[in-house]
């Protein structure tokens, strides 16, 4: 609910950690979440690197459930690009390796429809 509500709001930080975050639409936490909450909007908008720096683990299963890949691991077989394609204004040669954040505000997407079993 932070992250969502952190996207629809613009406010200033006052410096002071358990402030209240007064704004609309409301913020439901002090400054602390609201920081909280932006930066992990940065981060996942971020984590970048070159095409084929990394290598994703690709499970078959994985596949099926529309989640995105969480976990990857170095390509040591990488060749790195020239200069001259990396800034490329297209950013074609360049890939998000993080999940991003949905809408829901969460990485992997959860249905508030299903039960869950305890």
């Amino acid at each position: 609910a932070e992250i969502e509500s952190a996207r629809q709001i613009k406010k200033f930080f006052t410096g002071n950690l358990n402030a209240p975050v007064i704004s609309y639409p409301p913020f439901p936490g002090l400054e602390m979440n609201y920081l909280r909450a932006q930066i992990a909007r940065i981060s996942a908008a971020t984590h970048i690197s070159p095409i084929d720096y990394y290598k994703f683990e690709e499970d078959d299963d994985d596949d099926s459930d529309g989640e995105g890949r969480d976990s990857y691991t170095l390509n040591v077989e990488f060749e790195p690009l020239p200069v001259y394609e990396l800034v490329d204004p297209s950013l074609n040669n360049w890939v998000h390796h993080m999940q991003h954040i949905l809408p829901q505000g969460r990485c992997q997407w959860v249905n508030p429809a299903m039960k869950t079993e305890n």
